[in-house]
């Protein structure tokens, strides 16, 4: 809904819209498939304290004609809305990659389609897909473009709004439902060389926990400043931080 039909160039919403997209998160807040369906643990990254946020942003901007904060989403002028070969993804142990996104069918009902008389059903199917894109990820595999979190800004693991299902449950490799995944960073570096994992364990990002709590701070502070998040969530946000064993 950003880009035009081809996937080819970023479109502008007109400005009575708003597009969000809350990096790294998966459809719903939890888990969708049952257990052994999806390859590795569902994602638990919270998106709710965002739609709390931009829920409000909205009703003030239908009663009060107070503008919500800008819309933000990856795209394709800088590099975050990218064709499935340049995703990016890092080369995790265990991690298997889909063969790519869903792909959209472009559909043809018939001359009158836009009077909403379908006059060809089932409808037929054209030869030029629309072009369907997906968001780049940085080093540790957390997509680099829309609202980022502190999980994911200030991250201990790679969280992804996409999973892929197991052997076992058939289909293997294909898209598994609505879920993600969450994969935690390893605690040390002899732990990461270990296993053969690329992404820098927690005791190289982070001195201690209380540079981290202060890091995902400073995170939660800046989405507040810009409108993302309500200033009671950037405290509940902090807490749940505090009490992840380290």
């Amino acid at each position: 809904m950003t880009t035009d039909a081809t996937g080819r160039r970023d479109t502008t919403p007109p400005d009575t819209v708003r597009i969000h997209l809350v990096a790294s998160t998966q459809h719903v807040a939890s888990q969708t498939m049952p257990k052994g369906v999806c390859g590795l643990p569902h994602n638990t990254v919270d998106l709710r304290p965002v739609l709390r946020s931009v829920a409000l942003a909205l009703d003030r901007w239908v009663a009060d004609g107070a503008a919500p904060p800008p819309s933000r989403h990856p795209r394709i002028a800088d590099g975050t809305l990218v064709p499935m070969d340049a995703l990016g993804f890092p080369r995790v142990p265990g991690v298997v990659l889909p063969l790519g996104p869903t792909r959209k069918p472009r559909l043809d009902y018939g001359p009158d389609f836009e009077k909403g008389i379908l006059t060809r059903v089932p409808p037929q199917i054209l030869p030029e897909a629309y072009g369907v894109l997906v968001p780049k990820v940085d080093a540790d595999g957390n997509e680099a473009g829309g609202i980022r979190l502190p999980d994911i800004a200030v991250p201990t693991g790679t969280a992804t709004g996409w999973a892929v299902r197991t052997p076992e449950a058939g289909r293997a490799g294909m898209l598994c439902g609505l879920d993600g995944f969450f994969l935690p960073f390893a605690r040390t570096k002899g732990e990461r060389e270990a296993n053969g994992d690329p992404r820098l364990s927690l005791e190289e990002r982070y001195r201690e926990k209380s540079e981290y709590l202060t890091r995902v701070r400073q995170a939660a502070v800046s989405l507040e400043r810009d409108g993302y998040l309500l200033a009671e969530d950037v405290q509940r946000i902090v807490e749940r931080a505090s009490a992840m064993a380290w």
